[in-house]
């Protein structure tokens, strides 16, 4: 037992005595394989704790249709225990495994994509040809489904890249089988193949042996960090290189250190905690599984059906604990930190993804008409694995800054209204009725029950609430990029079809997120929640919804304007500081996590000649668009107010070339009334010469930039045409300006018709 920090000798005498040089003198391969089983919590939870993984291997049956749900059973000393229907079909989980390991991606991009293999079993049925074609068929699903975006992650049975899966009988192999699995073998270790090579330097990789040394010695696999510095001590290694070191094998999963949340202990075993939370998972699926009628004490009943936990009820699981170290107090701050728990009052823990999924049906339910929906779409990809459970920890928790409390919903006799994995109703302190968060699994979405007097500053509160919290998960889990943008539900599938989102331009037109060919405009019931989620304050957005007394209608909120990249993101840099002499490489990693800054300009209301100032900045990773406060339109504009009895309103588009005095009142093109006008409709056909004219693009590049953009269709390129225009990107935004260039395109009846109706 090493309780003292005296010099090993003969491992400082061994680093000491290797040449100072940048070239590996040992290389080893280490294998961490975890099982997952296929079971959605565990998915769920996984990039928690992993930080990347090299390959996923996904076993099939043959005989099992991807289309059909798998049975899971639980085997306990070789006989099986229980077993269950899963609630997703081969092929859902198949995807859900997909999101997993693009999770696991996204958390190190530095890292090669991951490699996928597909083992099938039960090759016996197939060689028999009891089921004829049926390996065929799987070939020609799972193309479909993974080709061409995953093609150069998976792994081939063969050279020529035809066949991906692998067929073997696991329970009586024969001489074929066995060779299977010598392929396999070879494909999962051989270079190239996912994975990465990683430079370990010598006194660090001597210091990780000794710990496991210590660590079988004392038959532990949880050491305290403290003994671990001695160790590091016998080793000449001080405080800072020990940390270091440490946070280097925690990010390659040899090893488990929390120092933010849990620094006084250092997880020898990563399997160990991965296995403590897999044993509440089938916890709950034994109980669900128990005999009908049968009675359920009230805490047990709480933790099958609400994902609630106490310390005493997680002391009853023995297994996998190492006291005084590691006990259920450790647990439960571990796995606050993780938000994985959400703390709901004293000595009572929430974890969300032990809810049960339900049906889309029930999710049907507890959503409100889609007008007063916010959708939260994930441009790059579905959400990632982990998000939304996290996000609900962090909303529920003492940790949400925001004003208001966030609760579950409850009924009268204290059971929640509504409280599932992909739905869960809340209610907010201080605010008459509830929100409720919908995880579909390819957008979240964001309903809104309340009185219309509460609506505006809920609808900010809740937006500010959902966005922090995706920040904050992002963060805890170690997302590089997994902020949404708002959203609104596609108009173009009404009910009962089941939802997506469609994205909003800041010439207020959605598009579909499926099919980029259907877009509309915004209903503009949808654009006040749309402007208070995008406005700088509630203050503002609320004064928005708020229309005075006045001869003139109000007139639409302003367009949606989102950013990307916040004007200062938060960036966490760790440099690893070792002497050249004593190292291979020089570690050195850097993680942004970006979130998402919305801004809408408030709304004026007083008489301005200020002009309107628009800078855009783009690269890579930002983009980012500054506008002067303006009116409600959809381009920048003057309002323009007479103080006489009778009152007039006039919503006027700035240029770049035009200017306007103070109480002048001037009738000036606006989308709305282009609109009105078929315009886009009609310059369809003659768009680049229209374009071209009214842009003032003599090379025309800025026509072709926004025909990529669009994909070459004619009514989106006409249309964000006429949107530059009115944003003042070209010539005098005038009706006689309008005209010309219609005359000039030889659109000689819509320039009669513009004439005659506003000339």
């Amino acid at each position: 037992m090493l309780l003292s920090s005296s010099v090993d000798e003969g491992f400082v005498h061994l680093i000491n005595s290797a040449p100072p040089s940048l070239e590996p003198i040992l290389r080893l391969k280490q294998f961490l394989v975890l099982d997952s089983g296929g079971q959605p919590e565990l998915l769920e939870m996984m990039p928690v704790f992993l930080r990347g993984a090299s390959k996923f291997v996904y076993v099939l049956k043959l005989h099992e249709s991807l289309d059909k749900r798998a049975t899971i059973r639980y085997f306990k000393d070789g006989k099986l225990v229980w077993e269950y229907p899963a609630y997703l079909t081969n092929e859902g989980t198949l995807r859900l495994c997909v999101r997993t390991m693009r999770s696991l991606n996204n958390k190190n991009p530095d890292i090669p994509p991951t490699k996928m293999m597909f083992l099938a079993t039960h090759r016996d049925l197939v060689a028999e040809k009891q089921l004829p074609g049926v390996l065929d068929t799987l070939h020609k699903r799972l193309r479909e489904i993974l080709l061409p975006q995953f093609r150069e992650q998976l792994i081939y049975c063969d050279t020529k890249q035809d066949d991906f899966v692998f067929t073997l009988n696991a329970a009586k192999p024969e001489k074929e089988d066995r060779e299977c699995a010598e392929s396999i073998r070879e494909c999962l270790s051989k270079e190239g193949q996912g994975g990465r090579e990683v430079k370990v330097p010598l006194r660090w990789y001597a210091l990780y042996q000794k710990l496991l040394e210590v660590a079988n010695e004392r038959g532990k696999k949880v050491l305290p960090r403290e003994l671990c510095q001695k160790v590091a001590e016998s080793m000449e290694m001080d405080g800072e290189s020990c940390g270091e070191a440490l946070n280097f094998f925690d990010g390659l999963n040899m090893l488990f250190y929390f120092p933010d949340i849990l620094p006084q202990l250092v997880f020898m075993e990563p399997q160990m905690l991965l296995d403590k939370v897999s044993e509440l998972v089938e916890e709950t699926y034994h109980m669900r599984q128990g005999k009908k009628g049968q009675a359920v004490p009230g805490e047990k009943l709480r933790f099958r059906d609400h994902g609630e936990v106490t310390e005493k009820f997680l002391g009853e699981f023995e297994s996998h604990y190492e006291p005084p170290l590691f006990t259920p107090k450790e647990l439960v701050t571990l796995l606050k930190g993780l938000l994985v728990f959400a703390e709901m009052s004293e000595d009572v823990y929430f974890m969300p993804c032990l809810l049960q999924v339900v049906a889309w049906e029930v999710v049907e339910e507890h959503r409100v008409s889609g007008r007063k929906a916010l959708a939260l779409h994930f441009p790059d990809s579905s959400p990632l694995m982990g998000t939304f459970c996290s996000t609900v920890a962090y909303l529920l928790s003492p940790e949400n800054s925001h004003p208001c409390p966030w609760r579950v919903a409850q009924k009268k006799e204290g059971a929640p209204k509504c409280l599932h994995r992909n739905v869960i109703k809340f209610t907010v302190s201080d605010y008459a009725g509830a929100v409720s968060l919908i995880d579909h699994f390819t957008h979240f979405e964001l309903h809104l029950c309340t009185h219309p007097k509460k609506a505006a500053q809920l609808w900010k509160l809740a937006h500010d609430a959902v966005f922090a919290g995706l920040k904050k998960a992002g963060k805890t889990i170690g997302y590089t990029n997994n902020t949404p943008v708002p959203a609104i539900v596609c108009p173009a599938h009404p009910r009962p079809a089941k939802p997506h989102p469609a994205t909003v331009d800041k010439d207020r037109v959605w598009t579909c997120s499926i099919d980029s060919e259907k877009f509309g405009d915004v209903d503009e019931d949808s654009i006040p929640w749309l402007t208070l989620c995008t406005s700088t304050s509630a203050e503002s957005a609320t004064s928005s919804l708020s229309s005075s007394s006045s001869a003139v209608p109000p007139t639409p909120q302003p367009p949606l304007s989102v950013s990307t990249a916040p004007a200062s993101s938060t960036t966490a840099t760790t440099t690893t500081n070792i002497p050249v002499s004593e190292c291979f490489i020089v570690s050195s990693t850097t993680a942004s996590v970006p979130s998402l800054s919305l801004s809408s300009p408030p709304v004026s209301t007083t008489t301005t000649n200020t002009p309107v100032s628009q800078s855009v900045s783009t690269s890579s990773t930002t983009a980012s668009v500054s506008t002067a406060p303006h009116p409600v339109s959809s381009s920048p504009v003057i309002e323009c107010s007479s103080t006489s009895s009778t009152t007039a309103t006039a919503a006027i588009p700035l240029s770049s070339t035009a200017s306007t005095t103070p109480g002048d009142v001037v009738c000036r093109p606006t989308l709305p009334e282009l609109l009105r006008l078929e315009i886009p409709e009609g310059i369809a056909t003659s768009y680049t010469t229209f374009g071209i004219f009214l842009l003032n693009d003599e090379t025309g590049d800025k026509v072709n930039i926004i025909e990529d953009e669009h994909r070459g269709n004619p009514k989106r390129i006409s249309r964000s045409i006429l949107g530059e225009w009115l944003r003042g990107k070209g010539l005098p935004v005038t009706w006689e300006t309008l005209v010309k260039a219609l005359r000039d395109t030889k659109l000689f009846a819509l320039a009669d018709k513009v004439q005659a109706a506003k000339l």
